[in-house]
Order: structure tokens, then C-alpha cells, then sequence
């Protein structure tokens, strides 16, 4: 693991609409990707790149088929999450194929916000904890262990990011 990484989860019970075999890609270049990659992949890179971090850890072309390595990467995935300088939550989604809202895909509303002297004030309309608890993303096992593991996390939501930490 290196100490720049960071990592997506997806919140996301369906595959990508272009499904891609990692594996495929691996026989002609090890680790490579496959060349069409989903937009919630894009998006993770595009953030991770405008946070100067150069690593991106995605489960789905990062944990090997081998099924021994396979079993041990999943026993160290305390280690892969909380080792990360953040975690990348794609909270809301039908498919891979939907980037991360306000990277690629449009915010379905905007907050409402005003400008006070040297002060913005934005309206939340409900608890972003509440509303993400109640997510999906929390539903799965995998995904709400990679969240209970991870120090940091980026919350893309439909309408707000939200950091927790």
C-alpha cells in the first residue's frame, strides 16, 4: 500500500453497462485496465488527481481472481481501507456507468446558499448522516465495511459531497 492511495467504494448494486473482465486485461498487461473504464471510475480519478494523490484503489480491478490472493487481500482489507488517505463513497447510483455526482454527472439540486461579509452559509435540507445511514451504501456488507474501515471519507451525494472524518 502506498501512503498516497486512496480508494472508491460504490454503493452500487448493479455492474457497469460495459462490463469489463479484469482479468482479460491483466493477460496482455498485468494490472492493466481495461480501456473503457466506468464513469464512477473516471470521476474517482479525476478527484484523486485534483487532490494530488497519484494511487486509486478500486476493488474491482485491484482484488486478483486468484483465488488464494484473493482470500488473503480480503483478509488485509482492514489494512487496504484505513491505510487509505481517503475513501471515495459513490453513495447514490444505479450502475457504474454513473459517474459521481458534480464530477460528471449534474447535481439534482443545488443548496441554497448566501454570502455574508467573509461568510457563506449553505441550508442542508436534512442530516447528511441521518440520510446516508439510511443509504443503500449502508445496506452491503462489503461497501459499510469499507466504511466503518476508512479514516476519511468523500460522500458524493446526489445534491452535496460531504467529508467525514
Amino acid at each position: 500500500m502506498k501512503p498516497s492511495e486512496s480508494r472508491l467504494t460504490e454503493s452500487i448494486g448493479g455492474e457497469p453497462q460495459q462490463k469489463s473482465d479484469p482479468g482479460a486485461s491483466r493477460a496482455v498487461v498485468p494490472y492493466g485496465l481495461p480501456e473503457l473504464l466506468p464513469k464512477v471510475v473516471e470521476d474517482a480519478i479525476t478527484v484523486i488527481l485534483k487532490m494530488g494523490l497519484q494511487f486509486l484503489w478500486v476493488d474491482r480491478y485491484c482484488v486478483e481472481t486468484d483465488a488464494t490472493v484473493k482470500h488473503q487481500q480480503i483478509a488485509a482489507m482492514d489494512q487496504i481501507y484505513s491505510g487509505a488517505v481517503f475513501t471515495i463513497v459513490a453513495a447514490v447510483g444505479q450502475s457504474g456507468d454513473e459517474g459521481l455526482h458534480g464530477i460528471s454527472e449534474v447535481r439534482k439540486e443545488a443548496p441554497y446558499g448566501v454570502d455574508v461579509g467573509r461568510f457563506s452559509y449553505i441550508q442542508i435540507k436534512s442530516d447528511p448522516l441521518k440520510r446516508f445511514q439510511c443509504s443503500k451504501y449502508q445496506q452491503r456488507g462489503w461497501t459499510y465495511q469499507e466504511f466503518i474501515l476508512s479514516s476519511h471519507c468523500f460522500i458524493f451525494e446526489a445534491d452535496q459531497v460531504v467529508f467525514l472524518c
